[in-house]
């Protein structure tokens, strides 16, 4: 970079360029182990890197690595304690994961903590914070101290992009539906989603009142489009 060489490395891991384009984060492997170079400076990490982002201002970096079923988090170079994954947020805040998946999961932002058991989602104004919560032996959606029904698994939760309304997906029995403000949908045997796919196929918008997913039923897999009139 700016006529800068790095390596020679045995695998590249894609490039990370900041939202401004000023600097430039990549992992490499060499060797057996990973080394993380960041504006330039090369770092030998001690496990794998899983993760490595910038904020979307461009100044800070952090990076995650993982071995032996545990997460470690840096931010702009430091190790955050006890944390084990990250996400920046539009306003460059970072919320951080902690504890397992086994009930005792947290969510972190700004010292204040948050239970959860897999899927969350912040309102667009970032207000909100809507996530799936352990309830005995089942999960319930959580938003602003209300709790949903209990479920046995919540997939993927969205709020509409207004942010005037919660979907989440949710299994009861052996049967998956919608659930739109508390109401239930019809009921299908999955919801087809692909993350890892570009563009990843999962639940979305596709227009601010028309959302949009895949469903199976048997060995039919078709497309669900709910309509929403007025304000969403």
């Amino acid at each position: 970079m700016d006529g800068k060489e790095f390596g020679p490395f045995d695998y590249l891991w894609p490039l990370r360029l900041s939202p401004d384009g000023r600097r430039l984060a990549l992992v490499g492997w060499r060797g057996g182990k990973t080394t993380l170079v960041v504006d330039g400076v090369e770092v030998e990490t001690a496990d794998p890197v899983s993760k490595y982002e910038f904020s979307p201002d461009g100044t800070r970096f952090a990076y995650t690595t993982w071995a032996r079923d545990r997460g470690r988090c840096f931010l702009d170079g430091k190790e955050v304690p006890g944390v084990h994954s990250f996400w920046f947020l539009p306003d460059g805040r970072v919320l951080w994961g902690a504890g397992t998946t086994e009930g005792d999961g947290r969510l972190i932002l700004d010292g204040k903590q948050y239970p959860v058991v897999g899927s969350f989602r912040w309102s667009p104004d970032l207000k909100r914070l809507a996530r799936a919560v352990k309830h005995g032996k089942g999960v319930r959606v959580a938003l602003d101290g209300w709790e949903s029904r209990t479920y046995e698994d919540v997939g993927e939760i969205l709020f509409s992009p207004g942010g005037a309304h919660l979907v989440w997906f949710a299994r009861r029995g052996d049967t998956w539906r919608v659930v739109i403000d508390g109401v239930e949908g019809n009921a299908y045997d999955a919801i087809v989603t692909y993350p890892a796919r570009h563009p990843p196929i999962a639940p979305a918008f596709d227009t601010p009142s028309r959302l949009g997913f895949l469903a199976r039923r048997g060995y039919e897999v078709f497309r669900v489009e709910v309509e929403f009139p007025g304000e969403w």
